[in-house]
């Protein structure tokens, strides 16, 4: 009987032990798969940062020519397939840096106050009437909210890069 014994409870000791390596295992793999994904979705949003910066800085000039010259023509095609910079930037945010929620939040709201700003005011024939103290308030205070957007943009790149 203790010759049957002996190899059942090292059998025993065996199965639990590759068991518990296997947990373990799985456990560090999974955490390993859990950060690449995050620092790859922490890359995207630093690239997003930039795109949102970028599609800014071409709506301060679309905004000085209608101010400045009092008409515009487009040359790039709307693509309804390509989502803004800022919404995708949004939706990594949102879903994978959840500190960085109320900076986006406060991004999103100026985007707001600068599209309504924007729409509002950017009609080519409103501003062929305009003074040169009218245009240059106007792009002034365009300016102070886009120079905001800009700071918080800056804020949440640096923040992915420190997490």
């Amino acid at each position: 009987m203790d010759g049957v014994i002996g190899p059942a409870i090292g059998a025993v000791i065996a199965l639990a032990s590759v068991f518990v390596t296997a947990k373990i295992t799985f456990k560090n793999n999974s955490k390993l798969e859990e950060q690449k994904l995050i620092r790859q979705k922490r890359e995207e949003a630093y690239t997003f940062c930039e795109k949102c910066r970028n599609s800014l800085a071409k709506q301060d000039v679309i905004m000085l020519n209608f101010v400045i010259n009092a008409r515009y023509e487009s040359t790039g095609k709307f693509e309804v397939d390509k989502l803004h910079p800022h919404n995708q930037l949004k939706m990594l945010i949102f879903l994978y840096h959840p500190k960085l929620r109320a900076d986006m939040e406060r991004l999103d709201g100026l985007a707001s106050k600068y599209q309504k700003y924007f729409s509002h005011y950017v009609k080519a024939h409103t501003f062929a009437t305009y003074t040169e103290d009218e245009k240059k308030k106007f792009i002034r205070d365009a300016s102070s909210i886009s120079s905001e957007m800009h700071e918080i943009i800056s804020s949440i790149k640096e923040k992915l890069i420190n997490e």
